[in-house]
């Protein structure tokens, strides 16, 4: 499975695994979805050459499985969603994720077809058919039912009907209208006009006959009661408080034994042998008290030992070798320094010089262990780098964290062969100004005497940031390294007092942990593909 936090126009890679092709819906893709993301209506699309897989999430949807037509190579994965609410278009979209799908080991017979990833607009047709589609919804009998009525469905469609309705009463006649009044007499002695006579109320509309009520039916006859029940349920009641009664002394004492079969061994014979050695005599006693503190003397300096068998295997042979060591790491230190300052007496170019450095530092920091230097490698180029750190080194970069196996798969010029595996941060793969971050997930143990010493080459000099993160016992793999980046991201970590330096061959610089408290870290830095864009050799730890 392969999670994902989509936030805002980025998804970063919370959790990856190793893809192989040939599978059908059997890689899941699991998202989480930050801010705005969770209102949109939202579509997953995976490229690959020139083919566009689309995979309709939704609204409320957060997983969808690997189209089974992808095949061996790089694949893009991105997101876009839309306000489906909005009176305006609004469209998200974010920067796309390289994965690296690899050979199976598969081999078909043809015989299998690999089902098509449905186009967009089929999956948007089925979406829509499932929101129209409704549940169906309980019967209003089955409704009855779960509210008390026990009768049939029949039963429950004639309880439905009325009683016979009553008959209308005829409606009542108008009341008459009032007569006019009579006109005032107008002036200049002419006559009012009369009033005009109010007209007849109309009788009212009879009212309509009600509607016949259809006749009950009857009900069924009651089950006449059975006393002899209540009687024995009575009974039954008042012997269950007295068993009641009787249990409850016991519940204070009742208890098991898990070593039962050994206590039921037990016999008074065997305790009568017992007392009759005097178990519990003085002298017993005394003896006892004697032997605990013969125990206490030798408690004072008991100690295990986990490689006991090797430490027995010591002999004086190894002892009298072992204080020659002092010695022999005096004469490399001296052929170390004649091949530092004489290089142009051994004939070689400067690859092979180099090489031999490599292997002088490496046996000189072997002989520094053994000697208690306390000298901690953490990282050097070479053959087999990325068996050795493949999943032990991560990065951070714009697609998310990715281990160094799956980073050197993406950009192929960072730790390759062409440049003896060291950690190349160049341009031909990330263009100009890109910043990386290296995460190494081997914690070891520091003191304020410690020092981080790095060999480098860089194009020009300036500073740099290096940190030290606490270690954190429960995280691994990609969590890890999110753990550490945000810490030194959040201003969380010790900063070291760092710097590139512009060298044109490989250069070993040493960093001191002056003021650091004693404890185990991580050890994380940032580099730029800019005028330094740096190329790293080893990292080490001395004083660890």
């Amino acid at each position: 499975m392969w999670k994902f936090l989509v936030r805002n126009q980025s998804i970063e890679v919370l959790e990856r695994e190793v893809l192989a092709d040939h599978q059908i819906q059997y890689v899941q893709m699991k998202f989480t979805f930050d801010g705005d993301w969770k209102r949109f209506h939202k579509v997953v699309q995976f490229t690959q050459c020139d083919e566009v897989y689309s995979i309709v999430l939704g609204v409320d949807e957060a997983s969808c499985y690997l189209p089974a037509e992808l095949h061996f190579g790089a694949v893009k994965m991105s997101l876009f969603g839309y306000d489906a609410n909005s009176n305006t278009t609004v469209r998200a979209t974010t920067v796309p994720v390289t994965m690296n799908i690899r050979r199976s080991g598969f081999v078909g017979d043809d015989e299998t077809p690999i089902p098509p990833t449905p186009d967009l607009y089929t999956q948007l047709l089925k979406k829509i058919e499932q929101a129209l589609v409704g549940q169906r919804g309980k019967s209003a009998y089955e409704i009855a039912v779960e509210h008390g009525f026990s009768g049939t469905e029949t039963e429950w469609l004639a309880s439905l009907h009325g009683a016979d309705g009553m008959n209308g009463a005829d409606g009542k006649n108008g009341i008459d209208g009032k007569d006019g009044i009579d006109g005032k007499d107008g002036a200049d002695g002419k006559d009012g006009i009369d009033g005009k006579d109010g007209s007849d109320g109309k009788d009212g509309v009879d009212g309509r006959d009600g509607i016949d009520g259809k006749d009950g039916k009857d009900g069924k006859d009651g089950i006449t009661p059975d006393l002899s029940a209540y009687a024995t349920t009575a009974l039954l009641n008042e012997q269950i408080l007295l068993l009641r009664e009787a249990l409850a002394p016991l519940e204070h004492v009742s208890h098991a034994h898990q070593n039962k079969d050994v206590l039921d061994s037990i016999t008074a014979e065997l305790l009568s042998n017992l007392e009759g050695y005097g178990v519990f005599s003085d002298l017993v006693k005394e003896q006892i008290h004697t032997l605990f503190e013969s125990v206490n003397n030798y408690s004072n300096t008991a100690h295990t030992h986990e490689n006991k068998p090797v430490l027995d295997g010591i002999t004086a042979a190894d002892v009298a070798r072992w204080n020659g060591i002092d010695a022999l790491k005096s004469d490399l230190t001296q052929v170390k320094n004649k091949c530092n300052s004489n290089a142009d007496r051994l004939h070689a170019d400067e690859a092979t010089i180099d090489c031999i450095m490599l292997e002088l530092s490496e046996i000189h920091e072997e002989i520094e262990r053994l000697s208690g230097g306390g000298i901690i490698r953490l990282f050097y180029c070479g053959d087999g780098t990325l068996d050795r750190y493949g999943e032990s080194i991560y990065t951070f970069y714009q697609d998310g964290y990715r281990s160094l196996s799956g980073f050197a798969q993406s950009y192929p010029n960072f730790c390759s062969g062409e440049n003896g595996y060291a950690l190349y941060y160049n341009q031909p793969d990330f263009n100009w100004g890109a910043i990386i971050y290296t995460m190494l997930l081997t914690p070891f143990h520091v003191t304020a005497q410690s020092s981080i010493i790095m060999n480098y080459l860089s194009g020009a000099s300036e500073e740099a940031e290096l940190y030290l993160v606490p270690k954190h016992d429960s995280l691994t793999g990609a969590e890890l390294a999110r753990y550490i980046y945000e810490r030194v991201t959040g201003g969380q970590a010790i900063r070291l007092d760092f710097k590139w330096l512009q060298s044109s061959s490989y250069i070993t610089t040493m960093t001191e942990c002056t003021g650091v408290s004693a404890g185990e870290y991580y050890v994380a830095w940032k580099a730029v593909t800019d005028n330094t864009h740096p190329k790293i050799k080893a990292v080490k730890v001395m004083g660890g």
